[in-house]
């Protein structure tokens, strides 16, 4: 089974609402919501993939000093084990857009277990609900 290891980020806007974005353009999972973020290239850490993917993705920037450390999440997925950590963004500079054309959707914290979110992010919600 291989491994993977990935970042990802809780935006929240000024509502405090929660971004999630679609992966209707990816190869597998497709149905589902996530947290903005990706996997881990080259020599990267976990911080530095984290923000790289969300300038890639969302057309914003967010410092290394304005994320904080949220939960480590692993997940075995049929195909794969997920090693993932997530991250608090603080603040992020920009106006979001998406790069890959998935959709990108602002939800309440409370309303979050509603979304069809991947089975790796249920503990992510769990925490911020």
């Amino acid at each position: 089974m291989r491994t993977i290891f990935s970042s990802s980020g809780i935006i929240s806007n000024k509502n405090k609402e929660i971004l999630i974005t679609s992966r209707k353009n990816k190869k597998i999972l497709k149905s589902y919501w996530e947290f903005p973020g990706g996997k881990l290239k080259n020599t990267e850490n976990f911080y530095q993939a984290l923000v790289r993917e969300v300038k890639e993705e969302l057309n914003i920037k967010i410092e290394i000093f304005n994320i904080a450390p949220l939960i480590f999440v692993s997940h075995k997925y049929r195909d794969f084990h997920l090693f993932m950590h997530v991250f608090k963004v603080k603040k992020w500079f920009g106006d979001i857009s998406s790069y890959d054309h998935e959709e990108l959707k602002w939800v309440k914290p409370r309303k979050l277990n509603q979304e069809n979110i991947l089975p790796a992010n249920k503990d992510i919600v769990k925490l911020l609900i």
